[in-house]
């Protein structure tokens, strides 16, 4: 059962948060973002994306770079932020979604 995964920048602090959740409670992960943007780690990762055998590639770009990576089952994530209004948990379908911006 998959209800949402994130790779790229929410992971780094989700993993980063962890150190603080015994201090902080729910605001690890505020503490975790402004640790990781002071220390300069809020970058873009590379990832090679196949989506039903097919890569998820332009003749320009063999991967995908992004700061964001999220596989969901639903219209939101666990924090309740709206991802893709459209989704549909009962659709038999996974949705995926990047972002990007030429200038990060």
């Amino acid at each position: 059962m998959l209800i949402n995964a994130t790779l790229a920048v929410p992971a780094k602090i989700a993993n980063e948060a962890q150190k603080y959740k015994k201090c902080c409670g729910k605001n690890c992960y505020a503490v975790a973002t402004l640790q990781e943007a002071a220390l300069g780690r809020l970058t873009q990762s590379v990832f090679e994306v196949e989506i039903d055998g097919k890569p998820v590639t332009t003749p320009k770009k063999p991967n995908i770079s992004s700061i964001f990576l999220m596989m969901f089952n639903g219209k939101t994530t666990g924090g309740g932020c709206i991802i893709d209004p459209f989704a549909c948990m009962n659709d038999g379908l996974v949705d995926f979604v990047w972002l990007h911006d030429e200038k990060v």
